[in-house]
């Protein structure tokens, strides 16, 4: 019998005894059969995938993300030469390899079709426009998000019943957060689904204990550890998974207990050797970068920056309310509490990999919504479940469900729904919002038509300012070259404006993904504030380019700077507001 869909065998004290109670009450007769099971999970990762590929090509060809081009150039450049180490180990290479695959496939076809008669013909066209090497990234992510559905299903499925496991994936389907991350050419999508994987083995460690279960866990968890560093928290719900496995009983002798833990955390970490070879074969530069570019900014910040709440706990709860909605993060919640509290086996599993990884991020100093992505997964698991106890408790104080045969699954039809509509309405709008023009491309557009060539600019950092072109770095699609200055630091503010005037600067650009952020020093970031300000009073503001409708700023928070977030209702498009200054 096909275990995906199958009634999981009840465990004695754990939350699958419910599940015959449930289902006498009639969702059995509404869900059941393998062909509804399916076709609803082929909804839901239908559904997911459009959110997750809907606006894909944002922003192209100008490359707005600021983390996109370390994982998409390095590949690119890999494949180039030919070679496997990439540049710098701020982040492990796995995800590197996989869009080095992507790359050859895409130049193999490019060959088969007639495009490129050359391996030069085709550098020479990416140098010009690098668009599809960013599309097929985030092609990558986005197939990994929705093959995170996919998985979720799975777990929820196994450690409680098809049904949570039905509910888990549509919320992950719709939630706000990965479906936002999963149209980037980042690590974080492809990390999320190898975590999930590997936690779905470690469930399985616990239902069967056999060693195909140990495999896949140990697997998928190294892989993760060679995608990014945070994997490194799959060995917590292996070794958990281990003790709490119903398959290790009396029968088996102590030492092949050792043994199979043993074997399975040496799996672990030949996966992450074979995912990143330079763990062993350079492991000096290895831990040289995660000290430089991890450890250095995870203790002292972002550079002075105030990246989020004075709390790493308070910013990720901050970031779970808008990333899967209100209604959700209730439910999760309640789902860990009832969790802890109840013992469940299955559940402890689940909890053993985003405790700790929230517990490790939350005492850092560097804060971003996506570090807990690749826990997201297992807590809708744990919504779902929280989603049928709240209902169930709901209906036997009414006493709905002796009167009503369909009342439980209609009900907890109706907590589902509730909890989707926050995530589900933010989805659709973010994908809306991507296949609009961005402020910074409109701005450059403008700035060609408007500003002679060669005129001597000033612009606050890169990727959050027009992508203008230059002699040295022409961009696709221009009509004119600038000579441009990106000040980097804080930003224009590194600078008084007798500065700007000596150095004969014809314009200043000021991006609001820099003059927003404040800084951790409060007389610094008065200071800078006032600079900002001085900019209307002392210059002359030719053009402004706001992305909501009324003129005013959208709300901002760090997390705006990679994509829309908890401005998605004040825009009418991406994208900073841009304010273009004249010095006399």
């Amino acid at each position: 019998m096909d275990q995906s869909i199958s009634q999981p065998k009840p465990i004695p004290g754990s939350a699958s005894n419910r599940v015959i109670t449930f289902e006498s009450r009639g969702l059995a007769a509404k869900v059941g059969g393998r062909s509804r099971i399916w076709a609803l999970v082929a909804g839901i990762l239908i559904f997911s995938a459009g959110l997750r590929i809907w606006g894909i090509s944002f922003g192209l060809p100008y490359r707005y993300h600021p983390d996109e081009p370390q994982h998409v150039v390095a590949a690119a450049r890999m494949l180039a030469e030919q070679r496997l180490e990439p540049p710098e180990f701020n982040n492990p290479p796995f995800y590197k390899y996989i869009l080095m695959g992507a790359d050859a496939a895409y130049v193999g076809a490019g060959f088969l079709v007639g495009k490129y008669e050359s391996i030069g013909e085709f550098v020479q066209s990416i140098e010009v426009d690098p668009s599809p090497l960013y599309q097929l990234g985030r092609f990558v992510s986005a197939i990994a998000g929705t093959l995170t559905v996919w998985v979720t299903y799975l777990v929820g499925s196994k450690s409680l019943a098809p049904r949570i496991g039905i509910i888990a994936a549509a919320f992950l389907a719709v939630a706000f957060l990965p479906v936002r991350d999963s149209h980037f050419a980042t690590n974080d999508s492809v990390l999320t689904l190898l975590v999930s994987v590997s936690m779905l083995g470690s469930v399985l460690i616990v239902r069967r204990g056999d060693d195909r279960s140990y495999g896949l866990a140990a697997v998928a968890g190294g892989l993760a550890f060679a995608t990014k560093y945070t994997g490194v928290f799959t060995i917590v719900p292996l070794i958990a998974a281990h003790f709490l496995g119903s398959g290790i009983g009396s029968q088996i002798p102590r030492s092949l207990k050792v043994r199979r833990l043993v074997g399975a955390l040496a799996i672990w970490l030949l996966s992450s050797v074979i995912g990143s070879p330079a763990f062993l074969l350079n492991p000096g530069k290895v831990i040289d970068d995660v000290g430089r570019s991890i450890y250095s900014y995870g203790r002292l910040g972002f550079a002075g920056w105030q990246v989020g709440s004075s709390s790493g706990f308070l910013f990720y709860v901050e970031s779970l309310a808008w990333g899967i909605g209100i209604v959700l993060l209730a439910l999760l919640v309640v789902g860990i509490v009832l969790s802890i509290f109840r013992h469940d086996s299955e559940q402890i599993v689940l909890l053993a990999f985003p405790v700790p990884l929230i517990a490790f991020m939350g005492m850092q100093d560097m804060y971003f919504a996506r570090f807990i992505l690749p826990a997201i997964p297992m807590m809708m698991v744990l919504a779902a479940f929280a989603a049928e106890e709240v209902t169930v408790a709901v209906l036997a104080r009414t006493n709905l469900q002796e009167s009503q045969g369909n009342a439980l699954p209609l009900a907890l039809a109706r907590v589902v729904g509730i909890g989707m509509v926050q995530p589900t309405a933010a989805s659709i709008q973010y994908g809306n919002l991507l296949t609009r023009l961005d402020t910074r491309t409109i701005a450059k557009a403008w700035i060609e038509e408007n500003i002679p060539s060669g005129s001597k600019i000033a612009i606050d950092w890169p990727h959050h300012g027009p992508p203008l072109s230059t002699s040295e770095e022409p961009e696709p699609a221009s009509s004119a070259e600038y000579d441009v200055t990106i000040v980097g630091g804080k930003g224009l503010s590194d600078h008084p404006l007798a500065w700007y005037a000596a150095e004969d600067f014809d314009y200043l650009i000021a991006s609001s993904f820099i003059y927003e952020i404040p800084l951790l020093d409060k007389d610094a970031d008065l200071a800078r504030r006032g600079f900002y300000s001085s900019l209307d009073e002392d210059l002359e503001r030719i053009q402004v380019f706001r992305p909501t409708r009324d003129g005013i700023d959208p709300p901002f928070i760090f997390d705006e700077v990679i994509g829309p977030a908890i401005s998605i209702w004040q825009r009418i498009m991406p994208g900073p507001t841009l304010k273009i200054y004249e010095l006399p």
